[in-house]
C-alpha cells in the first residue's frame, strides 16, 4: 500500500549512502527530497544519488536563514538550547582535531566529562538568524560559521524539528534511515514524523554516523 503522502521529505543528512534503502525507497515514492542549504552547488556526491537527481527521483529542497519553515521552528528551538541538557553543548568549528573543546565559558567546570560528546555540524543556513544569534550568546565566545556544531542529540533534533516544519509547508512525506535520529526524536513531540511499523521498514531503518561528518 503506498503511504498517504506520494513525495518525501529525507532526513537528518543531505546525501543519502544507503542505496539498499534508496532501492526500496523508489518502489514507495514518487520523489525524494533533503534538505540542502542553497549556496551548496552539488548535494550529491554519491553515484547512485547523483543519478536519481539526475533523472529527477531526488530532489534538493533549498533552505536559507529567511525560509519561513527555517524561521518558523525558532522559538521552539531557542526554548530547547536553553534547557540545561544543552545548553553548555556547542563546539568548535576544529572540535574532531581538538578532542570536542566545548566554546561555552561556562562548561570549564564540567568540560572533562563533556569534551568527548559525540557532535554534528549543521549547516547556518538551516538556522534562522535568531536561532544563530542565540547559539553564539549561549556559547559566550563562537564567531558566526558556515556550520555550527552541536552535540548529536540535539543537532537530530533540530533536524527532525526543521524536517517535520517542512514537511508541513510542502505537504511532503516525512522519511529517515537513520537510527540514532529516530531515537533522538523520541524526546520530542512532532506528529508527522515517521512511525516504526513493520510495513514501515524501509522508512525506519538509518545510515550511519559518518554520513554527518560534513554537517547536516
Amino acid at each position: 500500500m503506498r503511504p498517504a503522502f506520494s513525495n518525501a521529505l529525507y532526513y537528518p543528512s543531505i546525501d543519502i549512502r544507503d542505496t539498499n534503502w534508496l532501492k526500496t525507497a523508489i518502489l514507495f515514492w514518487d520523489s525524494i527530497s533533503t534538505i540542502v542549504p542553497e549556496d551548496l552547488d552539488q548535494p550529491y556526491v554519491q553515484p547512485d544519488t547523483q543519478y536519481l537527481a539526475d533523472i529527477g527521483f531526488l530532489k534538493p529542497l533549498y533552505v536559507n536563514s529567511d525560509d519561513r519553515s527555517v524561521v518558523g521552528i525558532e522559538n521552539d528551538i531557542i526554548k530547547l538550547l536553553n534547557r540545561p541538557k544543552f545548553k553548555e553543548t556547542f563546539f568548535t568549528a576544529n572540535t574532531k582535531k581538538y578532542g570536542g573543546k566545548l566554546v561555552s565559558e561556562r562548561s570549564y567546570g564540567v568540560r572533562e566529562s563533556l569534551e568527548n560528546l559525540p557532535n554534528s555540524g549543521i549547516y547556518s543556513k538551516k538556522m534562522s538568524w535568531k536561532i544563530q544569534d542565540e547559539i553564539r550568546y549561549l556559547s559566550k565566545n563562537l564567531e558566526k560559521n558556515e556550520i555550527y556544531y552541536l552535540d548529536s542529540e540535539l543537532a537530530y533534533i533540530y533536524m527532525i524539528v526543521l524536517a517535520n516544519k517542512l514537511c508541513e509547508d510542502h505537504s511532503l512525506g516525512m522519511v529517515t534511515d537513520h537510527e540514532s535520529c529516530f531515537k533522538a526524536g523520541n524526546t520530542v513531540k512532532y506528529g508527522h514524523r515517521t512511525g516504526m511499523r513493520p510495513e514501515d521498514r524501509f522508512r525506519s531503518r538509518r545510515p550511519k554516523d559518518h554520513q554527518l561528518e560534513q554537517g547536516l
